[in-house]
């Protein structure tokens, strides 16, 4: 279903549909009516504040939270409608993450849900473990790569061990070799 919007002499067409799946998974692109290339859904029965941002070339459809903070309005992106994995259901569960963080009793926001800001707990967590430990994890698994499958070249190894290790006489104990089947190991010297 169509909506035009008049404000102040400018038309603005959006979609109002019902706040589940498959109304989002149904929603289909007029390409000869229309020229916009990001639509905004707008929900019947939804939550408050919340609609999707949708590319219809792209087929992108994103979550958006619209909220006043400090007399100021901000649009948060809650996550990319995927069907199966990040639905309506997913984005309540999301939401009441975010109104317990950020939100006081009375509905108002206490913090911008887009400055994260991290509670002292939260940053005790996520620092259990020494550098001294990290380095020992780096070094047990190999020396691993960050974004692809697989170990780094020996010379790699050799040049992050200058760091990591230090520029010592621990450092010349070891020693690196590029293998074909499981890519790069290191191991002790024997004396």
């Amino acid at each position: 279903m169509d909506a035009v919007i008049k404000t102040d002499k400018v038309i603005h067409q959006s979609y109002i549909i019902q706040h589940n799946d498959k109304a989002i998974l149904n929603l289909k692109w007029n390409k000869k009516s229309e020229k916009r290339q990001r639509v905004r859904v707008l929900f019947k029965n939804g939550p408050k504040g919340i609609s999707i941002r949708w590319t219809p070339k792209t087929s992108k459809k994103i979550f958006q939270l619209e909220f006043k903070f400090r007399g100021k309005s901000y649009v948060h992106d809650c996550g990319e409608f995927l069907p199966g994995s990040f639905g309506c259901n997913d984005l309540a569960q999301y939401l009441l993450k975010l109104n317990e963080k950020h939100r006081n009793k009375d509905g108002t926001f206490r913090t911008n849900p887009n400055v994260d800001v991290i509670t002292k707990s939260e940053l005790k967590k996520s620092q259990l473990k020494t550098i001294r430990q990290v380095i020992e994890l780096i070094c047990k698994d190999n020396f691993p790569r960050k974004n692809i499958k697989g170990k780094l070249s020996a010379l790699s190894q050799k040049d992050h061990t200058r760091f990591l290790i230090g520029y010592n006489k621990r450092r010349d104990h070891i020693t690196f070799e590029d293998d074909e089947k499981d890519g790069a190991k290191y191991y002790l010297k024997r004396e």
